[in-house]
């Protein structure tokens, strides 16, 4: 009897843990922990990049592109932060690559176009800045148009 009961038991700890990891997979399969660790990637990308630590920044952003799609908010903000990174470093193609990525958004997102605009302007398409910055300036979502603005005028008298 008293072996039945710890078998019985033994069995309900094994279903219990077998439900709990297919809980977790289900959570997973619907992206929830992925989007959490996603935005703790992102937050300490974005703080590396800040301080100027830019293989840190780099590991942690593409680590978020390793939870999310591209087309997320995370995965855009992780594309902005990788081409900020590259125009830093000098790498412009990178930089274009990433910003048109983060531009593949399921929503709009004027800071990369704010930045896609200056790097066009480094590039000498003034033309094509100027569109950029005037698209960030118009979103009426954009936190600071004022930046987009003083960059659209300093490309203008380039």
């Amino acid at each position: 009897m008293f072996n039945s009961v710890i078998a019985y038991s033994g069995l309900v700890w094994i279903v219990l843990w077998l439900s709990a990891c297919t809980m977790q997979q289900s959570r997973s399969e619907f992206g929830l922990i992925d989007v959490e660790r996603a935005q703790a990637q992102l937050e300490l990308g974005l703080a590396y990049l800040e301080q100027e630590r830019l293989t840190l920044a780099q590991q942690h952003l593409l680590k978020v592109l390793d939870y999310v799609d591209f087309r997320t908010a995370e995965g855009s903000q992780a594309h902005y932060g990788l081409a900020l990174l590259h125009l830093r470093s000098g790498n412009e193609q990178e930089s274009e690559d990433h910003f048109l990525q983060a531009l593949n958004s399921e929503t709009p997102y004027p800071d990369a176009e704010n930045g896609l605009g200056v790097l066009r302007c480094r590039q000498g398409r003034v033309d094509e800045a100027a569109l950029l910055f005037k698209k960030a300036i118009d979103n009426p979502l954009y936190s600071t148009p004022e930046v987009a603005e003083k960059n659209s005028r300093a490309c203008a008298n380039q």
